[in-house]
C-alpha cells in the first residue's frame, strides 16, 4: 500500500493513513520486543498488556489494503484502462523486490545450517507461497513476517473479482464470511482450543487457521473495500470527523486492554475481535479533517508512513541479530534502554533502506512496466 500512484491507477492521497501505517508497523515491531514482557523493567506491566497486542497491526493493514486498493484501482480495472497483467505486475512489485532482498541472508544461513533439506521451504517463501501451508516451518519462515506478503498477493488476485461486485453482494459475501469464521472459532473454543500454544511452546495449527489463512483472512480485506465505499458514499458535511478519530482510538486502547487483561481466546484476537476497530479507525482517518489527521499530515510522519513497509520487513531480522549479540554481551544494558536503542535503530534503517532500496527499485520497476 502506498500514498503515490503507480502507473495506471487514479490519483490517490490519504496522508493520514499514510501516517498511521507507522503506527500499525510499530505495534507489530513491539509485539517482537518479547523481552520486555519477560524480563523486570520500568514498562513491563505495560507490555504485558499491551505489547502483545501488537499482532493486531497487521489486521489494520490487511483492512487498509482492501480501502487503498478500492480507492485506487476500482475504476481503472472496471473501466479496463488498466489490463489484468500490468495491475498484477504493478502489485507484486510493490512486495515482490523487498521480500526478496531480505528473505535472502536467511536463505544463505538457513542452507549452511540445514542444507538442502530446507530448500521446499526457500522455494515456497521466495515465491510467497508460505501461507498456504499449514505447516509452523513453512508458514513462518525465512523473514517470518512474511507470511503477510502471501496473504496480500492472494488479496491482489481476488480483487479482480471483488471489485466487480456491487456493494450490496460485497456486504452478503463478507457476512457469510463472518459466520464461517465465528462459527468456526465457536466450535473450537467449545472443544477446548481457544488458544493456539500449548505449555511446552509449541504452535497449535489453530495459529495458522485463525491468524495466517488466506482464505480466513480475506474478510479483513474485504471489510477495508466496504469502508471504502461506504466512506465516500456517505459523505455527511455534520458528521463530527474529530470525535469519530478520538473515539476510534480510545476504543483501540480499551479493545487491546480488555482483550489482554481478561484474555480472550487467541483465535478470536487473532483477528475477529480486532476487525471492527480497525473498521471504524480506517472510516474515522479517511476523511483526514479531524485533529488527529491534521497531525498526521505532518511530513516526518508521513516519510515514517512510507517507510513503514520497509520497517515491517526488516525490524523483525535487526531484533533477532541484536538480541543474539545482546545476551553474550558482557555489558550491563538496562533492558528499556536497550528496547528504546533497537526501536530506533530499526525506524532509522526503515528509512534508509525506504529511500535508497524500496524507492528507487519501486520507481523503476514501475517504469518498466508502464513501458509495456
Amino acid at each position: 500500500m502506498t500514498s503515490s500512484a503507480p502507473a495506471g491507477q487514479q490519483s490517490i492521497e490519504l496522508p493520514q493513513l499514510t501516517s498511521l501505517r507507522f503506527f500499525a508497523a510499530l505495534g507489530v515491531l513491539c509485539s517482537h520486543l518479547i523481552f520486555l514482557r519477560e524480563i523486570d523493567n520500568p514498562i513491563k506491566s505495560i507490555a504485558v498488556i499491551f505489547f502483545g497486542e501488537g499482532h493486531s497491526g497487521v489486521t489494520f493493514f490487511f483492512v487498509l489494503s482492501g480501502f487503498i486498493m478500492t480507492h485506487a484501482y476500482q475504476h481503472s480495472l472496471i473501466q479496463k484502462t488498466l489490463s489484468t497483467k500490468r495491475y498484477l505486475l504493478l502489485r507484486l512489485s510493490r512486495i515482490w523486490p523487498l521480500h526478496l532482498i531480505t528473505a535472502l541472508p536467511f536463505v544463505f544461513y538457513f542452507f549452511y545450517k540445514y542444507g538442502s533439506d530446507i530448500s521446499s521451504v526457500v522455494v515456497v517463501n521466495i515465491l510467497l507461497l508460505q501461507s498456504w501451508v499449514p505447516i509452523v516451518k513453512y508458514y513462518i519462515s525465512l523473514n517470518a513476517v512474511s507470511w503477510s506478503l502471501s496473504v496480500e498477493l492472494f488479496f491482489y488476485v481476488a480483487f479482480l473479482f471483488l471489485v466487480r461486485l456491487s456493494v450490496k453482494s460485497l456486504k452478503k459475501l463478507s457476512l457469510l464470511w463472518f459466520a464461517v469464521i465465528a462459527s468456526t472459532a465457536t466450535l473450537i473454543i467449545f472443544y477446548g482450543e481457544s488458544h493456539w500454544s500449548t505449555g511446552n511452546g509449541e504452535i497449535k495449527v489453530n495459529h495458522w487457521i485463525f491468524y495466517i489463512n488466506p482464505v480466513f483472512r480475506l474478510l479483513d480485506f474485504m471489510v477495508g473495500m466496504l469502508v471504502y465505499r461506504i466512506a465516500f458514499i456517505k459523505n455527511s458535511p455534520c458528521e463530527n470527523t474529530s470525535f469519530n478519530e478520538m473515539l476510534s482510538v480510545s476504543f483501540l486502547i480499551l479493545g487491546a486492554y480488555a482483550y489482554s487483561t481478561l484474555v480472550f481466546p487467541e483465535i478470536l484476537r487473532a483477528q475477529l475481535l480486532y476487525l471492527p476497530i480497525m473498521a471504524f479507525i480506517v472510516y474515522a482517518f479517511s476523511k483526514g479533517t479531524g485533529i488527529l489527521s491534521r497531525l498526521l499530515k505532518g511530513k516526518l510522519l508521513i516519510l515514517l508512513g512510507e517507510a513503514s513497509f520497509s520497517l515491517y520487513l526488516i525490524h523483525n531480522p535487526i531484533i533477532s541479530l541484536a538480541n543474539a549479540i545482546f545476551l553474550k554481551t558482557p555489558l550491563q544494558i538496562p533492558v528499556f534502554i536497550y528496547s528504546i536503542v533497537l526501536t530506533i535503530i530499526c525506524i532509522i534503517a526503515s528509512v534508509m533502506t525506504y529511500l535508497f532500496i524500496e524507492k528507487p527499485i519501486h520507481n523503476y520497476l514501475k517504469r518498466r512496466i508502464k513501458a509495456l
